[in-house]
């Protein structure tokens, strides 16, 4: 019998110049953020790349969604982190749950929330051109102990020298 999973948490590594180790703001937060995960249909990449590149203009600073595009491909071609105030405020607008991109170029979609600091405050965030995205899976009772192992590994980053993680916490939607 397969444990349940309790939460899922999303850890993203943001990688900047040398030299650009410590963040600037907290690594773990309360702001909400809608995660998309897009799969590009079959010989469709290069369309939903160009598609994903005005998704990723919109907005400036804190209402600027950040885009990330899987190197190898995966099970997901892109990862859209964007911040939307409350559930409230979201779901008041009328393509809240809209997808992101024409059904025509995406093979699968996948939306949750999550909750976790505010990116933009976090100066690696906004140089950063490459980003690391680890997920873990929590066992049932034990999501305080998976961020805690997390807060571990970043303060052994500090110590050594190296890039920290922001933590995300799901609240609900895709696993």
């Amino acid at each position: 019998m397969r444990p349940a999973i309790a939460a899922l948490i999303a850890v993203v590594l943001a990688t900047g110049p040398a030299g650009e180790v410590r963040a600037q703001a907290p690594l773990t937060g309360d702001v909400l953020y809608r995660v998309t995960w897009l799969r590009a249909g079959p010989g469709r990449l290069q369309e939903l790349v160009t598609h994903m590149k005005t998704v990723a203009s919109h907005g400036a600073g804190p209402s600027r969604p950040l885009v990330i595009c899987h190197s190898q491909g995966d099970q997901w071609d892109f990862m859209v982190l964007a911040p939307v105030g409350t559930y409230a405020a979201h779901f008041a607008l009328p393509g809240a749950s809209s997808p992101l991109a024409p059904a025509e170029l995406v093979a699968w979609q996948e939306d949750e929330f999550v909750r976790g600091p505010d990116v933009w405050q976090i100066e690696s965030f906004q140089s950063a051109r490459l980003f690391h995205v680890e997920m873990f899976n929590a066992l049932a009772g034990k999501s305080a102990e998976l961020v805690r192992e997390r807060e571990m590994e970043n303060a052994y980053l500090a110590a050594v020298g190296r890039p920290l993680n922001a933590i995300f916490r799901r609240e609900l939607g895709a696993s």
